[in-house]
């Protein structure tokens, strides 16, 4: 399955000449990804990677092929219990691969067919590492889009079309990191109209794109291809990177609701793809970043439900309508640990709202009321003394990783330091879609 959903390696590595050696390092992180999708194993799954890790680390010395297909398996290998480590192996891998030359076209080299296709697989395999890590962890990119000039990879059966489409996908993530999040303030515009402007028009990018995700969606009659699930999260990511940074623009009333309305459409989307999601669904490939989209959806949920007026008491208010989907979306998360115990990749999310939302319940009482689905009934006599049936104490128990073990570093994390993680370090976008019409 992780060879047609990241097709950098073939499988004749494996059958076609059993006396050859495999590397030791592809072994072992071909092994340690596929643990994650048998259950009986999954447990073993840390000790793994311990050792595809110190594999890696003493055949690192050399760039060849092996070392790259084997680091692009660890990099996107679940679960992620390494994040640092991540982000340094990333910048040893780019370094290979440019050793290598897998940043130049060679279309036209001496060099079979076969190994350009597997050379261009595996540039754009470490750039989408490059792109969606800078998205997720708000740090700069280490490629420059001028820096090299691979074609994209042909679509030579329907099983290539999710890792072909991340690619143009990750193309368009790269002009938006690149002309609207950069770190020198003189080359970011301050003018709120300009930049309006280039947000629509990635818009319309993104929007001309999801074009031919849904036509190909209802061409597989539900029968969804490896990969194809975790490239519809992608773009919904992408969405939400558009709409919450609009938000951040000092905005006059009027767009400023209609850019509430526009982040409040992208997350119901995201809502209903994960309360979709089946346990086939669950069990399959997704991006190991795929964690950051879900926990970038919540606090998008959440930061709407507090810019809302809650003294609106009307029906249909937004902030009901925020809460709802906050609820629901908690609600599908957890439902789908439950289907699937497997499926970790929930477990980001539902510890920032473990960890924000009884706090900021304390001064707005009505987001209780998302606490619901972990409320698990006391047993009969033992009733606390509470005034409220939603009381953190009550229904909030002590379950599913705390905060802490996502981000080790931060002990007791204030709202502001909750942020700095929870907000990647970027400002000012949307689209026709996804912001201001």
């Amino acid at each position: 399955m992780d060879g047609q959903a990241v097709p950098i390696w073939r499988h004749s590595d494996f059958s076609d000449n059993p006396e050859q050696r495999l590397p030791a390092g592809l072994f072992c992180a071909y092994v340690s990804r596929g643990i994650i999708y048998d259950d009986q194993l999954r447990h073993l799954a840390s000790d793994a990677w311990k050792v595809t890790t110190l594999t890696n680390r003493a055949q690192s010395r050399s760039a060849r092929v092996s070392t790259i297909q084997a680091n692009l398996l660890d990099l996107d290998g679940r679960p992620s219990l390494n994040p640092t480590g991540n982000s340094m192996l990333l910048g040893q891998t780019i370094a290979a691969g440019r050793l290598m030359g897998l940043h130049l076209d060679c279309t036209r080299w001496l060099i079979p067919k076969w190994e350009k296709s597997l050379r261009v697989k595996l540039w754009w395999a470490v750039l989408q590492q490059d792109k969606w890590s800078a998205l997720c962890h708000g740090r700069s990119s280490y490629i420059h889009h001028t820096d090299w000039d691979v074609p994209l990879p042909p679509v030579d059966a329907t099983n290539d079309f999710p890792f072909v489409a991340l690619c143009e996908l990750t193309v368009i993530l790269d002009r938006i990191l690149r002309h609207l999040h950069v770190v020198r303030p003189s080359d970011r515009s301050n003018d709120t109209r300009e930049t309006l402007t280039t947000i629509s028009k990635f818009g319309l990018e993104l929007d001309t794109w999801k074009h031919r995700l849904d036509a190909m969606g209802q061409s597989l009659n539900g029968y969804f291809t490896p990969g194809f699930r975790s490239l519809q999260l992608s773009y919904l990511a992408v969405a939400l990177l558009l709409v919450r940074s609009v938000l951040d623009l000092d905005l006059p009333l009027g767009a400023a609701q209609s850019a509430h309305e526009s982040a409040l459409r992208v997350t119901e989307e995201v809502v209903t793809f994960t309360s979709s999601l089946t346990p086939d669904d669950l069990r399959g490939y997704f991006t190991t970043y795929s964690a950051f989209h879900f926990s970038t959806c919540l606090i998008l949920l959440v930061r709407l439900v507090l810019q809302a007026d809650l003294s609106d008491q009307t029906d249909g208010a937004a902030w009901q309508r925020n809460l709802h989907q906050l609820r629901v979306f908690i609600s599908a998360l957890s439902n789908a640990k439950k289907a699937v115990p497997s499926f970790e990749l929930g477990d980001l999310a539902l510890a920032r709202a473990r960890h924000l939302i009884p706090l900021l319940a304390k001064n707005i009482p009505e987001l209780a009321i998302v606490l619901e689905p972990f409320w698990h009934p006391p047993a009969e006599g033992n009733v606390p003394e509470v005034s409220t049936p939603y009381a953190a104490g009550v229904m909030w128990p002590e379950n599913g990783p705390a905060l802490d073990a996502f981000f080790p570093e931060v002990t007791q994390p204030d709202w502001v330091s909750f942020r700095d993680y929870v907000h990647t370090p970027y400002s000012s976008m949307v689209s026709n879609s996804y912001g201001l019409q």
